[in-house]
């Protein structure tokens, strides 16, 4: 589109119609604003449209469903594949054309190294946590403060004052409860005598 549009300008027409199967190209281009878009390219097509609507040269976006036989549509899609083809460009792309992709591949590497360091450390926590987070769990709830958030990990996790952290960090002899069970939390919280 971006070149359709430059070579518009360069032959000087005053009136064209660009044809695209792209919705979401064209919603981009219709939606980007100056403080709101962050795609590059996008910012720029939409600024030639501009710039040309100011010189009295009328350019209208249309979509048209792909690949439903429409006459041209499918010629321009062989041209595209072509041109994808020959893998050289003269347009410059910036990050935000990768950020979804790379956000994707990215978390799904951290899930696949979650899945194998948890067998050897963080075992507890991957019990709990089966998958890596996108947002935190307490984001929906902003009104929680931060040292609450802090105490309820620490007591899911069993990172508290329970025998059996104190004793897997080194601090106490025995995992034992001084009621005679195994001192975790579920024990603390449910069923010990001591704390009833």
């Amino acid at each position: 589109m971006f070149v359709a549009i430059r070579k518009i300008e360069m032959l000087d027409i005053s009136r064209a119609v660009i044809i695209s199967d792209s919705l979401g190209a064209l919603r981009a281009i219709e939606n980007c604003h100056p403080r709101s878009c962050r795609n590059k390219l996008i910012w720029e097509i939409k600024e030639l449209i501009i710039s040309l609507d100011n010189q009295n040269k009328k350019i209208i976006l249309v979509w048209v469903p792909g690949h439903t036989g429409v006459r041209g549509n499918e010629k321009a899609d062989w041209l595209a594949k072509r041109g994808r083809a020959l893998r050289c460009s003269n347009i410059r792309l910036d990050a935000t054309n990768f950020y979804h992709q790379f956000r994707k591949q990215m978390f799904k590497e951290w899930q696949k190294w979650w899945e194998k360091t948890s067998r050897y450390k963080g075992s507890r926590y991957h019990e709990i946590q089966n998958s890596v987070g996108l947002v935190p769990w307490f984001s929906d709830l902003p009104w929680i403060s931060r040292e609450f958030i802090v105490t309820f990990n620490r007591i899911r996790l069993g990172h508290c004052w329970s025998e059996t952290h104190l004793f897997r960090i080194g601090v106490i002899a025995s995992p034992l409860c001084s009621c005679g069970d195994v001192g975790d939390i579920e024990h603390r919280f449910f069923s010990c005598s001591n704390y009833k």
